[in-house]
């Protein structure tokens, strides 16, 4: 697999050919549960809470971390490992306050 900016080239070793697939952004795995919400999920929050629909699905190869994105965690249980279901609905709340605080 070659990766080249928002694009991944798979080549098929058995026939030589390659095929092209096209993603909004990809992630290193250096990057922590507060920056792949603020990447990934904040924007479909806020739009939610404008009346839009939205949605963030997890898909992927067992094992490669799925679970712990949406929902945190970890052997640890540590706060700021907390998925993007938790601080989504932290957004949410967040959002009523000042709409309560601002009325």
């Amino acid at each position: 697999m070659q990766l080249m900016f928002n694009c991944s080239v798979v080549t098929n070793a058995a026939s030589g050919s390659g095929t092209s697939f096209r993603f909004d952004q990809v992630l290193s795995p250096n990057v922590d549960q507060a920056g792949v919400f603020r990447l990934v999920a904040s924007d479909v929050v806020d739009g939610a809470l404008s009346g839009y629909n939205g949605c963030v699905l997890a898909y992927g190869q067992t094992g490669a971390g799925k679970t712990f994105t949406m929902s945190g965690g970890g052997p640890r249980r540590r706060f700021e490992d907390r998925g993007l279901i938790a601080r989504s609905l932290s957004r949410v709340f967040q959002r009523a306050q000042q709409d309560v605080d601002h009325s």
